[in-house]
């Protein structure tokens, strides 16, 4: 059967950038937001641009920070996000595979030795999330994605991580039907590891035979085909989270009964798998460019052309990417897209927006470099104030309210801004402190110390004018987080999972600013740069 599902072209209403990446095709709409394939000089990407009216700024910097902690090789990488664009967002790399939902369309019920294979690779996935103190919690069939060598997690939308808050959420069931364990069904805030494995039991049966199991899950049918393999499934599916097995205990089973070396997917499957790949190695020049919207229309504000001084790039056409590559593409973002419904022709932009916006960081490609930023020993400081606003939103902070940990007199004040200040990340290439020319000398602070390397670096960057931006740099394959202080209160996070990401710059005049650095899964190592404040236009360490 012929997958002829393609990708919608952009409308007028849909961005042609987001963040630095560049839009070229709408993959799905759902109940949080859409999702777009994008493109950069690193290839394609899944960029999900969510609503903010129904996922609080709170919710999105929480759930991204599972994402950036979620280990490597268990699902798509975290390329960047955004949690204080007018519309947040997030981006991940393409994974090219099928979810096991739609596998199981193409070809129907998984043989006995893909289902073992299916058990084996999803088990062992999970139990390097709950080694790093992640709950995954959503664990069915389009979450699970059939790859060349294995499997890949996906859309941790509702996953809590152990030194977290409990859901925001008390009675009523969450997870989906079918799938999520009797805790789950009933409402418990506190769910577990056992939860994500009795999902795991209903995922393999559903892909022995193609249905959804029901609230009390039958195993006889699954019996018939391997009756080994039935057993493991019914502890999976034992109704206490304690009777369980744990994800390692499962891996050790289904091992077991794998030949070595172990199957692959069935034949039809890893034909589509092929067939993505090659989609996913196509250079974004290759694509088929497409009209423009039509333009005879009387345009609205919303849909109004560009002016001459922000070019928009031309549209492209994907070559027949089927349904279920959209969802390798876009379903792990961290919310849960809805089954798409209606076109959804982006968002409307409120009118009346007292936010100033600071300029986005030129998408200039910066020297790239393998080895991580140095310095001779982490900065002194590492004191963290407590912001007047959340980290990660945009904060109005009057002339009258100084952050508490701000310094005394009147140039801590003075020039505090009347009206919001909007900051923004960009990725960048890898760069060491000493080879950036923005970089202000001194302010550099590094955490994660392997040696005389740093795996994780952070610094200010001045453009001469008064204004200073926060950089982030990632190196040994670590993924690192920062955030950028000003002492009038603003503070904003953000995180690489490699190369680098760079903030907007803001004004330092009247202010003194700062920046910290951590690994993204520990931030107990979190080292602070020493103050800046401006001299005029230049900044001079407080």
């Amino acid at each position: 059967m012929m997958d002829s599902t393609i990708a919608e072209p952009l409308s007028a209403d849909d961005p042609q950038e987001i963040g630095s990446f560049t839009i070229i095709g709408l993959l799905g709409v759902g109940g949080m937001g859409e999702v777009y394939l994008g493109a950069s000089d690193k290839g394609y990407a899944a960029v999900k641009r969510v609503r903010p009216r129904l996922v609080s700024s709170e919710r999105f910097e929480r759930e991204v920070g599972i994402l950036y902690r979620v280990p490597a090789g268990v699902g798509p990488r975290v390329l960047a996000s955004d949690g204080t664009a007018e519309r947040p967002w997030f981006a991940t790399e393409y994974v090219p595979g099928l979810t096991v939902d739609e596998a199981v369309r193409l070809r129907g019920p998984l043989p006995a030795e893909a289902l073992w294979l299916l058990l084996a690779e999803a088990a062992t996935q999970l139990s390097a999330v709950h080694a790093f103190g992640i709950v995954h919690r959503d664990v069915k069939p389009g979450n699970v994605i059939l790859v060349r060598d294995g499997v890949k997690l996906i859309d941790f939308g509702i996953a809590r991580a152990a030194d977290q808050a409990r859901l925001t959420k008390s009675g009523g069931s969450y997870g989906t039907q079918g799938f999520s364990a009797p805790e789950q069904q009933a409402g418990d805030e506190d769910v577990d590891a056992p939860a994500d494995v009795y999902s795991l039991g209903a995922l393999v049966l559903y892909a022995a035979s193609g249905r959804t199991p029901g609230v009390v899950p039958d195993v006889e049918p699954l019996r018939a085909v391997d009756a080994d393999l039935a057993a493991v499934i019914g502890s999976c599916l034992a109704t206490g989270p304690g009777a369980r097995p744990t994800a390692g205990e499962v891996v050790q089973a289904a091992r077991a009964h794998l030949p070595d070396p172990p199957p692959s997917w069935p034949s039809e499957v890893m034909s589509r798998i092929a067939l993505r790949r090659a989609f996913a190695a196509t250079p974004v020049g290759k694509l088929e460019t497409v009209p423009p919207p039509d333009l005879d229309a009387d345009p609205t504000p919303e849909t109004a052309p560009p002016s001459a001084a922000s070019p928009r790039h031309p549209r492209r056409r994907l070559p027949l990417l089927p349904a279920a590559a959209v969802i390798a593409l876009g379903a792990v973002a961290a919310f849960v897209l809805l089954p798409p419904t209606s076109r959804h022709n982006g968002a409307a932009h409120p009118s009346g927006s007292a936010s100033v916006s600071v300029e986005p960081v030129p998408g200039a490609t910066r020297t790239s470099s393998a080895s991580p930023s140095r310095s001779a020993s982490p900065t002194a400081e590492s004191g963290r104030p407590t912001p007047v606003r959340p980290a990660g939103t945009d904060t109005a902070v009057p002339s009258s309210a100084p952050s508490a940990r701000s310094p005394s007199g009147p140039a801590a004040t003075a020039a505090s801004p009347t009206a919001a200040t909007r900051v923004t990340s960009s990725s960048i290439s890898g760069i060491n402190g000493s080879d950036d020319p923005a970089q202000v000398k001194g302010s550099e602070a590094d955490t994660s110390w392997v040696g005389n390397d740093a795996a994780c670096s952070a610094w200010l960057d001045d453009n001469g004018s008064g204004e200073l931006a926060g950089v982030l740099n990632t190196s040994l394959n670590q993924s690192c987080a920062a955030e950028l202080y000003r002492s009038d209160g603003i503070a904003y996070t953000f995180h690489a999972s490699w190369g680098a990401a760079k903030t907007s710059f803001l004004s330092d005049v009247g202010h003194t600013m700062w920046i910290c650095v951590w690994n993204a899964s520990d931030r107990s190592g979190e080292q602070c740069s020493a103050r800046f404040g401006m001299n005029g236009g230049t900044p001079v360490k407080k």
